[in-house]
């Protein structure tokens, strides 16, 4: 058996974390490690064991760094065939002796600046911490107090949620960052520096922080809005309908309604290997569709009117 297989999530993440760092530093690429337990060390969240590595690269390396990873065994983890509102950010890389994934981030989700011009920013106020006995850079406390609260915004109804018990990372992170001042100077220049002031908008608000939003793209801002608003996939479908032209609407359509077995399981890999297994899953699917494509409809109909809010 090998060593890995037994290891903890936990303890896998630091590794993996100082192993990725270490692969890109050797091969000349820049790399920033987020999230997991620098967050933690930050003082920005309650300690957890993190279920990946996230990692982001300037979009014109991340090619480079996946093809040392493939040659280290990692592969991607298959992509959901559905239309996305959103541009594609990241993608995932598994590993059969590791607990974990490594998640490969060329964009961070929120942030409207264009990608390199984001990791440039992000790398101006790099600093260095000890993963694992190693090096690692990272980003600033600000910057990642702005990345955690733009990973929840981005689902900003879950914040919401009337099912939710407890306080959630959201509210969590608004304290910790309310209760450290000098934080938000340097915060309010991250946001306007990376285009995030829009889609931060919310944190910023609870914070008490006044920044320049500028000039944001509009297509980007309304998929973020929608985004964070919509409870399912449902609206990305419902959005790729409408754009699409009548001659494509019956191929998409059919797309939507009957997945294969592996664009199936590869929306929820709880799925099991089985026919019915499948067929279960599409029928979890197909209600969730119905049930939330109306609530898709209706948000896509308040964004082309102006009428679309980002809960604070």
């Amino acid at each position: 058996m090998e060593l890995v297989t037994v290891l903890f999530a936990e303890e896998a993440v630091p590794l993996l974390t100082a192993f990725v760092h270490r692969r890109a530093e050797t091969a000349g690429l820049r790399a920033l490690a987020l999230k997991g337990p620098i967050a933690d060390a930050d003082g920005l969240r309650p300690p957890r064991a993190s279920g990946d590595v996230d990692v982001l690269v300037p979009p014109e390396d991340a090619p480079r760094l996946v093809a040392l990873l493939a040659g280290d065994g990692w592969t991607e983890r298959p992509w959901p065939d559905a239309p996305t509102l959103a541009q594609k950010h990241s993608r995932s890389y598994r590993h059969p002796d590791w607990p974990v994934d490594i998640d490969v981030h060329w964009r961070w989700p929120g942030f409207l600046a264009p990608a390199a011009e984001a990791f440039e920013s992000l790398w101006s106020r790099r600093r260095t911490v000890e993963i694992a006995g190693r090096p690692v850079a990272t980003v600033g406390v600000a910057d990642m107090a702005l990345i955690l609260a733009l990973h929840s915004l981005r689902d900003a109804w879950q914040i919401t949620d009337p099912r939710r018990t407890g306080p959630s990372d959201y509210e969590l992170l608004v304290d910790a960052v309310a209760a450290r001042p000098a934080l938000h100077a340097p915060l309010r220049d991250a946001a306007e520096s990376l285009g995030a002031v829009p889609t931060a908008a919310p944190f910023l608000h609870a914070l008490g922080v006044p920044a320049r939003a500028g000039e944001a793209p509009a297509d980007q801002l309304r998929a973020w809005r929608l985004g964070a608003l919509s409870r399912h996939a449902a609206a990305g479908w419902v959005e790729a309908l409408r754009a699409a032209p009548a001659a494509r609407r019956p191929a998409l359509l059919r797309r939507a309604l009957f997945p294969s077995g592996s664009a199936l399981r590869a929306a929820d890999p709880s799925i099991g290997p089985r026919r019915r297994d499948a067929v279960a899953g599409w029928w979890r699917r197909f209600r969730r569709g119905v049930r939330t494509a109306p609530e898709a409809w209706r948000l896509l109909r308040q964004a082309d009117h102006g009428a679309d809010r980002t809960p604070a």
